[in-house]
């Protein structure tokens, strides 16, 4: 099989029956933007790319069919969308390593927003061949994210990623970790009304979906200096010290905000901050 960059020798069975029994092995390299097509990997807002040069195996009955063999990630590339901003993991390079019912990443590097990270982890498959399971922990240096929801956050992050399968076949994912944040920027226009009036909108997933179904977060946000408010009521500086967790439907913020210059616009007067406190108590 040869064309878009892939050049593989596919041997052996493929069962259909669920009493049949595999014996199929795919050999050489693949363009894995042919994983966009298979609705049991990409499910519409997960999206692959870059090459992989595999070995691998794939034995036994359909009703417990279990892979073996390795992937080595060249320039790859995946995204996936957390609430309705996207994240893209780019010039991913490492091995993963497929045994039994497992995948295991040893260690796989890459780009998030710019920056640099490394991530080692692994997944339980089922007899479907999807996660039943999976952890991931990532370490970045200047990574950008969109966390929390509004804002573009520049900084090293600690996180740990996983998830289970549930009843429905979707993904309960959790996102875990602490971001030590370098420059926040929330530059959204605020309505002023609408806050008073209690119309505001606190959802993360107002403008797309998720792969992971609704992600849970228990994440801790700080940074000295680093927050930079810049809209049609502040110009500002502030020292961030947040916690967000809840979900992308519900999400909880509580912590501190402070600021220390800047100023604040209001019914076309304008006042000079010198310092200012906003608190986020947790939400019981």
């Amino acid at each position: 099989f040869a064309g878009g960059g892939s050049n593989l020798t596919v041997a052996g069975t493929k069962a259909l029956a669920e009493s049949g029994v595999n014996n199929l092995s795919i050999d050489g390299r693949i363009n894995l933007s042919l994983l966009n097509v298979f609705p049991q990997i990409a499910s519409g807002d997960t999206f692959f790319g870059g090459f992989a040069d595999v070995s691998i195996r794939l034995a036994g009955p359909n009703s417990a069919a279990r892979l073996s063999g390795t992937a080595t990630l060249d320039n790859a590339s995946f995204a996936t969308f957390v609430g309705s901003d996207r994240l893209m993991f780019e010039r991913l390079q490492g091995i993963i390593r497929f045994a039994s019912n497992q995948v295991q990443v040893d260690r796989v590097s890459g780009f998030l927003g710019g920056g640099e990270f490394v991530a080692s982890g692994g997944a339980v498959l089922g007899s479907d061949l999807r996660p039943d399971s999976f952890r991931f922990d990532l370490t970045g240096n200047n990574i950008t994210v969109p966390l929390p929801e509004d804002f573009i956050t520049t900084g090293d992050a600690k996180l740990e990623i996983s998830g289970r399968r549930f009843a429905g076949g979707g993904l309960s994912t959790l996102i875990a970790g602490r971001i030590l944040a370098k420059r926040s920027v929330y530059t959204k226009d605020i309505d002023l009304a609408s806050i008073i009036s209690g119309r505001g909108d606190t959802s993360l997933s107002s403008g797309g979906t998720s792969s992971f179904q609704a992600p849970r977060f228990d994440l801790v946000i700080e940074g000295r200096d680093a927050l930079i408010v810049r809209n049609n009521i502040a110009d500002l500086t502030a020292s961030i010290s947040l916690r967000l967790a809840g979900t992308t439907e519900e999400p909880q913020i509580s912590g501190r905000i402070t600021a220390n210059s800047g100023t604040v616009f209001f019914r076309n007067d304008r006042y000079v901050v010198q310092r200012g406190v906003v608190e986020f108590p947790p939400n019981t």
